[in-house]
């Protein structure tokens, strides 16, 4: 199947108050989520997590194994004077096999 991370907000600070961090939602056709694992990985800064009921953020890594759920993106550091783009990967795969059904990768840049 297809595999598309979407984005939001389009622009982000850790000072935000409306979010914990960049909101990282797959949008997918063919496996069922239930079916598949979600291996994600980033180049900087690290996931957390945001759910229902009460809303708790837990604080992630920058690798983590999903079933499909939404995931937050955000850093704590300053990214230095590179400001590297930072690059966000996901390999759906069956988690018996291990066989890659789909991937997908979004870039975030840095402002200023």
């Amino acid at each position: 199947g297809s595999l598309v991370v979407e984005t939001s907000p389009k622009r982000y600070s850790p000072s935000m108050s409306s979010t914990p961090g960049i909101r990282l939602t797959l949008i997918r056709s063919g496996n069922p989520a239930g079916e598949t694992e979600y291996v994600w990985n980033a180049s900087y800064g690290r996931f957390l997590s945001w759910n229902p009921p009460e809303y708790p953020v837990h604080l992630l890594g920058n690798h983590e194994i999903t079933r499909g759920e939404v995931l937050y993106w955000t850093f704590t550091d300053s990214p230095g004077p590179a400001k590297e783009p930072v690059r966000i990967t996901v390999t759906a795969r069956d988690p018996l096999t291990g066989n890659v059904t789909g991937s997908a990768a979004v870039t975030l840049d840095w402002d200023g």
